[in-house]
């Protein structure tokens, strides 16, 4: 799995606070449970830690190595981490390059 520490997350929606400042870490391994009355971003916490929504402030990380990885694995999981962030554009040197032969002449899903 991987170490996950919050640090100073913070999100709005316009004047209305979700999230205040949340600071903790959340070791290899552990059970972790977010507990709270409707409303009071539990949620909206879980989206920032698993990427799927940016925190107005503060940061996620999230400690998992990855040195036990092939080079066309390890640019699969830089990548893959690319992608649950929503970026608005996507620079790549050569994304395919260490990847086996089956997946650049694989046709595209429709």
């Amino acid at each position: 799995m991987a170490e996950i520490r919050v640090e100073n997350l913070h999100k709005s929606f316009g004047p209305f606070t979700a999230a205040r400042d949340s600071t903790f870490a959340l070791p290899d391994g552990s059970f972790f449970c977010l507990l709270g009355s409707s409303g009071c971003g539990k949620t909206t916490t879980l989206r920032m830690i698993a990427g799927l929504e940016l925190p107005t402030s503060g940061r996620v990380l999230l400690d998992r190595p990855i040195s036990g990885l092939s080079g066309g694995d390890r640019q699969r999981v830089a990548l893959g981490r690319a992608v649950v962030r929503r970026p608005l554009a996507f620079l790549m040197d050569e994304p395919l390059w260490p990847s086996p032969a089956r997946f650049k002449s694989a046709p595209a899903p429709r």
